[in-house]
């Protein structure tokens, strides 16, 4: 009778102990140009994402690579928990520095389209009950260019 209970007790701690499922991205908003302390620009954005899990998420660690039109812009780390709700719409705000030339280069190239396509790879640590996993995630959005 303890097998079985025991045996009972595995299969529901492993069930419930499934990999969180990755951000669904939703939308990016709000994108400004900053200038920094040391007079380097830096990017500000709000990403709109979805959490599809059926329960609340810790997000404890992001290591991102920012693409724009395909050419590495930038690299984005966070390392804060923050607590996010089950099957919830949620905003996260980014805030990185850059290197002017090659933003410049691109601009150049999108004048007569009017649209860069921007890309944020990485992988996010996402946990509960302080038990964490990496989980990668790769969004896109074409964004207009308002002169």
């Amino acid at each position: 009778m303890k097998k079985i209970g025991l045996i009972l007790l595995l299969t529901v701690i492993l069930w419930g102990c499934k990999k969180p499922a990755s951000f669904e991205f939703r939308g990016i908003q709000n994108i400004r140009i900053l200038q920094m302390g040391d007079n380097s620009p830096a990017l500000s954005a709000t990403l709109s994402l979805f959490n599809p899990n059926n329960y609340t998420v810790q997000l404890k660690k992001v290591d991102a690579d920012i693409y724009i039109n395909g050419q590495f812009l930038s690299h984005y780390k966070m390392d804060t928990l923050v607590k996010i709700p089950r099957n919830d719409i949620f905003n996260y705000n980014i805030l990185f520095p850059f290197d002017a030339k090659k933003v410049f280069n691109n601009m150049l190239t999108s004048l007569f389209s009017r649209q860069v396509l921007l890309r944020i790879s990485g992988t996010s640590r996402l946990g509960r009950s302080g038990i964490f996993v990496n989980v990668p995630f790769d969004f896109s959005s074409k964004q207009d260019l308002h002169f």
